[in-house]
């Protein structure tokens, strides 16, 4: 355990003792990009002398920006943003922290840690492995109404391609393909995820995942081409759902009437703050009853 910061009760031209009490502790690893870093006194300190010009946190790319407050014995570093994964902070206290009398530390005294990877909820996010770890569906019992496939950087899905349907377990030429430009353009890596639909279906791509605290920000990237104007039966939503009873919890992203028919390959965000701690099913929900519909997903991800 990690022993109190503590200063002697002297006063005037006698300086404070310290002995190290820091979390983390020094040298530490593996933590957690949303740390706080404190540092906790065993005698008392003049709160004033507790500021971010005393309290100190650097990593590779110089000082960091954050908040320090002092509570009780306790001072506390809280960066503005979250550190960087698998990176080396140094923490220093300087010797315009003094006590009650106005005497300062001795010397400035400084800890080292390091920062562990980020997490990773998503199984195969950007879909290199095809379809592991994702749950798939179509409910009009149509096989050839639509398909979820798989395409490559570049590839061009023009009429009269024949791919496989990861659902349906059949391979078939979209009727749709050929309607507009369509062009696989991933986010990450050489593979993405997408829906052609050509018929009257519902379509659903979901993954439960638990939201980390240290990455409460769901990510994503979408392109999508829709033939007929987007209302009741022709619709796309991202959407966050209880595991269990598949409730909508939330829907971070939806069109609307006013939405356009197309989009380029686009990066998404949207908090997920509320969920944290939580498993969850992030759900790409899909209705299209009128025409033709395609989209492509890609790099699902949760990030500071």
């Amino acid at each position: 355990m990690a022993r109190p910061l503590t200063s002697s009760p002297c006063v005037g031209r006698h300086r404070p003792r310290i002995r190290a009490g820091r979390v983390p502790v020094n040298l530490a690893t593996g933590v957690p990009v949303n740390t706080a870093v404190t540092a906790t006194f065993a005698d008392p300190v003049d709160p004033t002398t507790i500021t971010a010009s005393t309290f100190l946190l650097t990593g590779p790319g110089g000082p960091v920006s954050g908040v320090v407050s002092y509570l009780g014995s306790t001072a506390t570093f809280t960066p503005g943003a979250a550190l960087a994964p698998n990176a080396t902070y140094t923490a220093t206290l300087t010797i315009a922290i003094k006590n009650p009398a106005g005497v300062p530390l001795a010397a400035p005294r400084s800890f080292a840690f390091t920062t562990g990877a980020l997490p990773v909820p998503f199984v195969n996010g950007s879909f290199e492995s095809d379809y592991a770890g994702w749950t798939l569906n179509e409910d009009s019992g149509n096989p050839t109404a639509g398909l979820w496939g798989i395409g490559t950087n570049g590839q061009a899905l023009t009429a009269g391609l024949v791919v496989h349907d990861f659902f349906d377990n059949i391979d078939f030429s979209p009727s749709c393909f050929g309607v507009g430009s369509l062009t696989i353009v991933t986010a990450a890596g050489t593979k993405a995820a997408y829906n052609s639909q050509g018929g009257p279906e519902n379509h659903r791509l979901w993954q439960n995942i638990t939201i980390p605290a240290a990455t409460p920000t769901l990510s994503w990237s979408m392109l999508y081409l829709n033939s007929n104007p987007f209302g009741p039966g022709q619709t796309l939503s991202i959407e966050v759902r209880n595991p269990v009873t598949d409730a909508i919890l939330s829907t971070v992203f939806t069109t609307t009437g006013a939405s356009p028919p197309s989009i380029p390959l686009t990066p998404m965000t949207a908090s997920l703050a509320a969920f944290v701690g939580q498993t969850v099913r992030i759900t790409v929900n899909l209705q299209a009853q009128v025409g033709c519909f395609f989209l492509e997903v890609d790099k699902f991800a949760m990030i500071p």
